[in-house]
């Protein structure tokens, strides 16, 4: 205590293409003490894959089906949702949704912290309606490009009858079978200064429960958000979707894990998903949906639904203190005044 040493640490060269951390664990002899981890170099991740031979796009019964090497999307016009996602005959999308909607679907709500609680949540976001937002279509149109077809659809947001957010999720379909996604979500302009202070802008989908296992780049392993994540260094990390939740005796918002620039949701073949940040996202995978975490009173209230519910989020609030101090700081909250958009690429794994 109130000494300093300078240590030099060799090191190779950097690449400055990639990413490069320094973990420091302080120890007492042989007792841990703290660990902390210092970014030397962040980038945005980069990918690249092979296009496929062939595209094309076709309407019917109000669905519009567009065809790549191996695979499948189908799109329900009137919903403006994905309903199908096929490759190689695996379907990726779970048809029986608990959540009752399928494919991708805007979410600005979470399960109320306990932070939450004690102010934005039941003074703010629950007599806005966040909890109920529903979504009408407003436009659906599709363009054809060399090796991709675009959709792009806009949706209302009504909370209690009340149009308060506009909505926006733009698809790119290649000829292999991947889709960059952009989401956007913009308050109303006559919403007022409460309604635009968002729990998170994100999407959700409901995968079939045999896609358990995860693997990702980002924060790990304990949950993490915004304001809340020096506990939980940048790594490649695996694990399952039961293992990701956090069993709080009154159930709330968990298993969160920020900063990340991939990850991977797969079944027991290897077969699944992989989502690539734009610059970085945060997601939960859970076995429950997000009502019924919301709508539980205690821990034994949430079950194994036997689906896989996955947050797809570019923005998460952080906690705050609100439970016994002051809520988050600005720098962890967003103004959808103007709007937030955010981007990732998802791809199948064969």
């Amino acid at each position: 205590p109130e000494s300093s040493k300078s240590i030099n640490i060799p090191h190779i060269k950097f690449d400055d293409n990639r990413d490069y951390h320094l973990n420091i664990t302080y120890l007492d002899g042989n007792k841990l003490v703290a660990v902390e981890q210092l970014a030397l170099n962040d980038v945005p991740y980069e990918f690249e894959y092979e296009l496929g031979s062939k595209i094309s796009a076709e309407s019917e019964n109000g669905m519009l089906t567009i065809n790549f090497d191996k695979g499948f999307v189908k799109f329900d016009t009137e919903k403006a949702l994905i309903s199908n996602y096929s490759v190689d005959g695996t379907e990726y999308i779970n048809q029986n949704p608990e959540g009752k909607k399928i494919g991708f679907n805007l979410n600005i709500f979470r399960a109320l912290t306990d932070n939450d609680n004690a102010f934005m949540g039941k003074l703010m976001w629950l007599p806005l309606g966040l909890d109920k937002i529903k979504c009408k279509p407003s436009d659906f149109s599709v363009t054809m490009e060399p090796y991709v077809v675009c959709v792009k659809t806009k949706l209302d947001m009504f909370a209690k009858n009340n149009l308060l957010y506009f909505g926006e999720i733009d698809y790119f379909i290649d000829s292999a079978g991947g889709i960059d996604i952009a989401a956007r979500v913009r308050a109303n302009d006559d919403a007022d200064e409460v309604a635009v202070d968002l729990p998170r802008v994100g999407l959700t989908l409901e995968m079939p429960e045999e896609f358990s296992d995860v693997a990702y780049y980002g924060r790990g392993r304990l949950e993490n958000l915004s304001d809340f994540k020096e506990q939980s260094p940048v790594g490649i990390y695996k694990t399952t979707v039961k293992e990701t939740h956090e069993p709080y005796i009154y159930p709330q918002e968990n298993g969160m894990h920020g900063d990340v620039k991939w990850l991977k949701i797969t079944n027991a073949d290897g077969k699944g998903l992989k989502f690539y940040a734009d610059n970085k996202i945060a997601f939960t995978a859970h076995d429950y949906t997000q009502d019924a975490l919301f709508k539980a009173k205690h821990q034994e209230d949430l079950t194994d639904m036997h689906t896989t519910v996955l947050n797809i989020d570019g923005f998460v609030r952080g906690a705050g203190t609100a439970a016994c101090g002051p809520d988050a700081e600005m720098e962890y909250r967003v103004d959808v005044t103007d709007g937030f958009e955010y981007k990732f690429t998802v791809c199948p794994i064969k």
